[in-house]
């Protein structure tokens, strides 16, 4: 976790989702963090050019929000 932890690039899930997680794993979501702030990573979507330069990316901390299909192959064709 320490490239999340150093550029920010986590999200801490609510109650809730803890709880769904956990029964879904069958262990305390809590349990595999060594704080007591339980983190998951925020999804990103990256299309990036063979020069190796990002041409289009998407990232949203609402875990719900990720890039749809539409979106990624507009940002295809753009290219």
């Amino acid at each position: 976790m320490g490239v999340f932890r150093t550029k920010q690039v986590t999200y801490l899930p609510g109650g809730l989702t803890r709880t769904a997680y956990s029964l879904a794993l069958g262990s305390d979501f809590n349990d595999a963090y060594d704080d007591d702030k339980p983190k998951l990573p925020i999804p990103a979507t990256y299309i990036i050019k063979s020069n190796g330069t990002i041409a289009w990316r998407h990232f949203n901390p609402d875990y719900k929000e990720r890039a749809t299909v539409d979106q990624i192959v507009n940002a295809l064709q753009r290219l």
